[in-house]
C-alpha cells in the first residue's frame, strides 16, 4: 500500500488508483471510436440551442440556457453528457450523449423524449453506456435532420 502525496496518513491501494485509470483510458477509447463511426470528434460542451441551430460559437442566449433552462432539466433527461463535434471545418455541435441513471426509473424514457421535442432535436437510445456500465443508459441527442 502507498500514500496519496506522500501522507502517511493518507493510505491508497495502487491497485484501485490504476483500474480507474484504466477505466477513464477506455472509456475515452468508446467515446473516439463511437465519434469516429459517425465521422465526429469529441469536443467542448456545447447548448442545445447550439445544437438545434447547428453553431459553433455562443451566443447570450446560450449563456441563459446554461444559468436558467439547465438548472430546469430533469436528471432523467441530461446527465453526465458527453459532446460531439463533425470532424471538420467549422466543428458544428453534432450530438450530445447522455448517461442516465437506469435506478431511476423512467424505462420509456419519456423524460428524455419530451426534452427533445422541445427543442426539436431527436433522441435515440443507445445500446450501452460508457460512463458506467450496467449502471447507465445511454442516450444521444442529435439534430432533426441527422
Amino acid at each position: 500500500m502507498s500514500t496519496v502525496s506522500g501522507a502517511a496518513s493518507r493510505p491508497c491501494a495502487d491497485a484501485s488508483l490504476a483500474d480507474w485509470r484504466d477505466f477513464d483510458v477506455a472509456r475515452r477509447r468508446q467515446m473516439d471510436a463511437f465519434a469516429t463511426t459517425r465521422q465526429w470528434q469529441v469536443g467542448k460542451e456545447f447548448s442545445l440551442l447550439q445544437l438545434v441551430d447547428g453553431r459553433q460559437a455562443a451566443r447570450f442566449k446560450d449563456y441563459e440556457w446554461w444559468g436558467v433552462q439547465f438548472i430546469k432539466i430533469s436528471r432523467l433527461a441530461f446527465d453526465h453528457a458527453d459532446y460531439f463535434r463533425e470532424s471538420r471545418a467549422p466543428y458544428r455541435p453534432a450530438g450530445v450523449v447522455v448517461h442516465l441513471y437506469t435506478f431511476i426509473a423512467d424505462p420509456a424514457h419519456q423524460h428524455a423524449k419530451k426534452l427533445a421535442a422541445q427543442y426539436g432535436l431527436k433522441f435515440q437510445v443507445l445500446p450501452w453506456s460508457w460512463y458506467f456500465p450496467n449502471g447507465c443508459m445511454a442516450g444521444m441527442y442529435t439534430r432533426g435532420e441527422t
